[in-house]
């Protein structure tokens, strides 16, 4: 059932993430529709400082909701099912941008997970880092608290990303996570992957997070607990 997954592994050379499987293999891969799991190329201290910087950096400052343009502060969400999305979620979504100064683990760790992610969608390297790029690149953490945070079932779009690259971070949670859609069959895929695994999967690939530690109540959008993932994803550049 798991025939899907592949692995592999990594290292960081002069600031991008380099892995043992060539970037077309992946690409190839993740087109016909599976999953590579590039294991842990980070240490555990490192990862864990990621949560602490962002979720130090936001406490005390009020969520609100931002359109998303060049030059955008940073800022943070709460997502409680709202009423605007066709998805149904319970998240803190907490967006983050490369102009912006401070946040340097943040900014160093998603221009990796961006630079990565052009390089298998066959865009320039550097492709959302450039103010006249059709699109924005922005690094996204969202936390699933405890008490039943989640996302359900979902696609995302194809272009220009081509492929989703989900950091693990460390969290406090012991049941949800992540699930896949196959051949119509439900795939629980938390288990898949550890702390610290990037997992790579193409975005019309139907996935989700089922609800964390729901028995847990009440769910606290404002506590560290729960699960944690960062990615670089791409927005659209209204200026360009």
């Amino acid at each position: 059932m798991t025939d899907f997954i592949h692995y592999t592994d990594a290292s960081v050379e002069n600031g991008d993430i380099v892995t043992d499987l060539s970037v077309d293999k992946i690409a190839g891969l993740v087109d016909k529709g599976d999953v590579v799991v590039v294991r842990r190329f980070l240490p555990l201290d490192h990862l864990k400082s990621l949560v602490d910087e962002i979720y130090g950096s936001f406490e005390g400052v009020e969520p609100k909701l931002m359109d998303f343009s060049w030059g955008c502060e940073n800022h943070w969400r709460i997502d409680d099912n709202p009423p605007k999305s066709s998805i149904p979620k319970a998240q803190s979504v907490y967006i983050t941008f490369h102009w912006n100064e401070g946040l340097k683990k943040t900014q160093l760790a998603g221009r990796m997970l961006g630079r990565l992610r052009n390089r298998i969608a066959g865009l320039d390297k550097d492709f959302g880092f450039r103010p006249d790029d059709n699109h924005i690149a922005m690094s996204v953490y969202q936390h699933y608290p405890c008490g039943g945070g989640f996302i359900g079932e979902h696609v995302d779009p194809v272009e220009p990303q081509k492929c989703v690259i989900n950091l693990n971070l460390p969290g406090q949670f012991e049941s949800g996570g992540l699930f896949f859609f196959r051949d119509e069959q439900k795939i629980p895929a938390e288990h898949l992957s550890d702390t610290g695994d990037l997992v790579i999967f193409k975005p019309d690939m139907c996935h989700g997070v089922d609800d964390i530690d729901p028995e847990k109540s009440p769910l606290d959008y404002y506590a560290i607990t729960g699960r944690w993932r960062m990615a670089c994803v791409l927005t659209e550049n209204p200026l360009a």
